[in-house]
């Protein structure tokens, strides 16, 4: 189960980091911390191009320069993923009318009052949202890739898939594996949010980070290990740089 957290007090994220990777290392090792930040705005940019099950937000008063509060991440957060866990947090207890006000499901509201209460009270949040994660089959979800080619039903794992492309033909589009390449219904808007791996890099162009051999930074052009070579806009840049980043860091917790 991947978590994100968000606090804008640099103290309390460093004491719910190392509550969450605590209870990772002896308790639950399927859960990892894919992004703890004090920063709205990083949240707002990894929630963009990311998926995690779990997020713990802080509501407490706005202190940094978005305009964004807790509340209204956890609603933008809510939009792009109907089944994440949400874990409201706040050192003001009146703030927590306000979490019924943007009605986004939230599982538990935990007061920062105490250090100790807060831990339990979070570790046992944790481990209800853990059982919710099984239950939605996180951990046995088939990475796998369906679609359809005529009258036929294709069937194919995400790893094997290296990239996506807007076909020449209207409404159709390309998928490239390492020996094969297939053609089908569809549109490039529709696929980037299929797995974690799965990258926009240009708006007629999805590619598997997994599968980057190299990334040509002055042509803008990732070049993946079948020889493919996929443009990347320049926007798209930093996302890009970012989210192998951050991939790296789960991989890196995973082996951990």
């Amino acid at each position: 189960m991947k978590l994100v957290i968000y606090d804008q007090d640099d103290y309390f994220l460093k004491f719910l980091l190392k509550t969450v990777r605590n209870y990772s290392m002896f308790e639950c090792q399927s859960i990892s911390v894919d992004l703890a930040s004090n920063n709205a705005p990083e949240i707002l940019e990894f929630i963009n191009i990311n998926r995690a099950d779990c997020y713990i937000i802080d509501t407490s008063s706005n202190q940094n320069t978005c305009k964004l509060n807790g509340f209204e991440i956890a609603s933008k957060i809510r939009e792009k993923d109907p089944y994440a866990a949400i874990i409201f947090i706040s050192n003001q207890l009146e703030l927590i009318r306000f979490a019924f006000t943007f009605k986004v499901g939230a599982l538990n509201y935990i007061f920062k009052n105490n250090q100790e209460s807060l831990k339990q009270e979070l570790l046992s949040t944790l481990s209800t949202a853990f059982k919710r994660y099984l239950q939605m089959g996180g951990l046995k979800k088939s990475h796998h890739f369906r679609f359809k080619i005529e009258e036929r039903i294709k069937t194919i794992p995400i790893d094997d898939i290296y990239c996506f492309s807007s076909s020449t033909t209207p409404h159709k589009i390309n998928l490239f594996t390492k020996d094969e390449e297939f053609q089908f219904n569809s549109q490039i808007k529709d696929l980037d949010c299929i797995d974690y791996c799965l990258f926009k890099s240009h708006k007629s162009f999805i590619l598997n980070i997994r599968k980057i051999q190299e990334i040509n930074l002055k042509e803008r052009v990732v070049i993946l290990d079948n020889g493919i070579e996929c443009p990347v806009s320049y926007r798209k840049l930093k996302l890009l740089k970012s989210k192998l980043g951050l991939y790296s860091q789960s991989k890196q917790s995973t082996l951990s």
